[in-house]
């Protein structure tokens, strides 16, 4: 199993994004920091972009930017402004 790690901007954006991965079994966790990330894993690229295209939430909402990390690496998805 592989796991993406999606930074919510703030505390109200981590609950919507936890909703809305809810079906793919997300868990919402609170860092050291206050930080609030969304983890999901997954077991294959259909299920990745599944993942991914529930994530339309960041896109629709204009509090900032969402970090995502997947195999090592970091990624930040901005919403359409």
């Amino acid at each position: 199993m592989n796991t993406i790690t999606i930074e919510a901007a703030t505390p109200e954006s981590a609950v919507g994004l936890y909703a809305a991965l809810g079906p793919f079994g997300a868990e919402l966790r609170k860092g050291a920091d206050g930080r609030r990330f969304i983890d999901v894993e997954f077991g294959g690229d259909r299920q990745i972009v599944d993942v991914l295209n529930a994530m339309d939430y960041v896109t629709e909402r204009d509090d900032g930017p969402a970090r995502v990390a997947l195999d090592g690496h970091n990624y930040t998805l901005h919403p359409v402004s």
